[in-house]
This record gives structure tokens, C-alpha cells and sequence, in this order.
């Protein structure tokens, strides 16, 4: 006879307000939560950097400390923001928006501290700010 083991793992419960709901009309997402909705369609306007470009950015940034090429590598990455903060929304914080808004400050801080020269994507650094 086996003995099932009790898992250790916390159970995490159902947040209050969810971000997103399922509408009743043909079972697509929704987002529930009106302010995050706006968020979402106003970073979405901003352009999405290739590697090279966030590169040369990150580069120009570093050696002249040029504010318009930090403001475009901190508004093409606020999406990840978004995405790191999904993740970990469910584990931490109940307010998803003062979450997002921890999550940019780190990207700021991380666009001021990013070493261009080390080979690693600006993406992966800015995850883990």
C-alpha cells in the first residue's frame, strides 16, 4: 500500500477581481478590468524594438546619456512589463496596476543600469528589475 504524500505547495486562492473574464456571447477573453484595459491599448502604440535597434539604443544611451533613447527603450518594453507582471500577479499582489507600476519603475532602473557591452538582450536584464 502507497502513502500519498501532502503536497507542501500553497494553494493560491482566486483573486477577487479578475483581469480577465469569459463573455458569454462566444466564450473569447475579456478584459474586466477597465483601467488595465486602457493601459494595455495605450502601451500598444509604442513600437516594438528589434535587437539591433535596442542595441544601438542601449549604447547611445550609455555614452551620452541621451533622454530620448532612454524613453524609447522604456516605452518599447513596457509590454513586458506587463507579461512579468502577469506572472507573478497571482503570487504577490492583489492590485495588478501598482504591480504594473513597480514593474516600470524596475525597467527605468534597469534602462540606467544596463551594460550594452555584455552580450545579453535588454529584455532578459530588464525581467529581473
Amino acid at each position: 500500500m502507497s502513502k500519498k504524500k501532502n503536497s507542501t505547495k500553497p494553494e493560491v486562492e482566486p483573486h477577487e477581481n479578475p483581469l480577465v473574464a469569459i463573455s458569454d456571447d462566444d466564450n473569447l477573453p475579456v478584459l474586466s478590468n477597465p483601467a488595465l484595459h486602457r493601459y494595455l491599448q495605450e502601451i500598444s502604440q509604442y513600437e516594438l524594438l528589434s535587437r539591433e535597434e535596442t542595441e544601438d539604443l542601449a549604447i547611445q544611451f550609455r555614452e551620452t546619456g541621451d533622454p530620448n533613447a532612454a524613453y524609447r527603450l522604456v516605452s518599447s518594453n513596457l509590454r513586458l512589463v506587463v507579461k512579468v507582471a502577469m506572472d507573478f500577479q497571482k503570487y504577490w499582489m492583489q492590485n495588478f496596476m501598482d504591480l504594473i507600476q513597480e514593474g516600470n519603475v524596475g525597467l527605468v532602473q534597469a534602462t540606467k543600469k544596463f551594460d550594452p557591452y555584455r552580450g545579453v538582450k535588454f529584455s532578459y536584464y530588464a525581467a529581473y528589475w
